[in-house]
């Protein structure tokens, strides 16, 4: 019987014949493929969790700039509650599939952008290539990358693409601390603007929709929005992590039991029990041979 994996295998085997096809008849008839290594080359590093029409426009925006463009897909995310990275990168897959200068950037070279030792190995990843960064304008407020000071190779000395990330009720104060930031780069920036239906489109609107069994084919490519649906993905998940909370605990060791302790043993705990009967309890108690109650508070 015909099943899923054997017919993606067949499809695989016939491309890959006529690329093969295309290949050798071109070395026969034209002469060997010179492929030009792009002057300007984009790396967008993100969770794309998922990965939405939003993130699309972006990078169909930088490729009419004229750039190669590079997706890196973060392993993790300290605060979110993530797909797994395979899902993730295969969202996106999916999403890019018709865009000819778009790529995922590969998953066994990771860089962090707050590691000059990176962004130095970036770099020298695409060597005939000014490498520019991706980033959102929240990021370059908040990131520790940015709030570090600038030395070599450091991400203060890359050129940047800044998409900007308006909301309706920001404020001219943020718009400023913004443009300081921007300030502190020293390679070139540019500056998009995505258009306000972009703009609004949200991981946790996607995921509301999803959970309450929504369309979102106008949140998320079509393609993936099937992919979504068929791996059950993003269904009743909260976005973000929870913070793990110390709880600090007080041993003590009573042996002068008063009055006044019975009754604050009975507010707190025994409360729900008859009063009378909880208190002779207690007296029966200090009645006895060195008596000590552990209370842990």
């Amino acid at each position: 019987p015909v099943n899923k994996e054997s017919l993606m295998f067949l499809i695989s085997c016939t491309g890959l014949n006529y690329m093969y096809k295309f290949i050798s008849d071109y070395n026969f008839f034209k002469g060997s493929i010179n492929l030009k290594i792009p002057d300007k080359v984009a790396f967008f590093p993100g969770a794309f969790d998922p990965f939405s029409l939003s993130h699309k426009e972006i990078v169909k925006a930088i490729e009419m700039l004229g750039f190669e463009i590079y997706l890196a897909v973060d392993e993790f995310s300290w605060s979110k509650r993530t797909q797994p990275h395979l899902f993730r990168r295969n969202i996106i897959n999916i999403s890019i599939a018709d865009e000819l200068n778009v790529y995922l950037y590969p998953e066994d070279l990771p860089v962090n952008i707050a590691n000059p030792d990176d962004l130095k190995v970036l770099r020298e990843n695409f060597l005939f290539s000014e490498v520019y960064i991706v980033v959102g304008s929240d990021v370059i407020l908040n990131a520790s990358a940015y709030q570090k000071n600038m030395r070599k190779n450091s991400i203060h000395t890359f050129s940047h693409i800044v998409f900007n990330r308006r909301t309706l009720h920001a404020a001219d104060e943020k718009e400023k601390m913004i443009q300081e930031a921007i300030k502190e780069i020293r390679g070139e920036t540019i500056k998009l603007n995505l258009n306000l239906c972009y703009e609004e489109i949200s991981s946790s609107q996607i995921r509301g929709n999803i959970d309450e069994n929504r369309d979102i084919s106008r949140l998320i490519d079509p393609l993936a929005q099937k992919y979504i649906y068929e791996n059950s993905l993003y269904q009743r998940e909260p976005q973000y992590k929870s913070v793990i909370q110390t709880i600090s605990i007080d041993v003590q060791i009573i042996e002068n039991i008063t009055p006044d302790l019975i009754e604050e043993l009975y507010q707190k705990i025994f409360s729900k029990y008859n009063q009378n009967e909880v208190s002779k309890k207690l007296v029966e108690f200090t009645h006895k041979l060195n008596p000590r109650i552990l209370l842990l508070r």
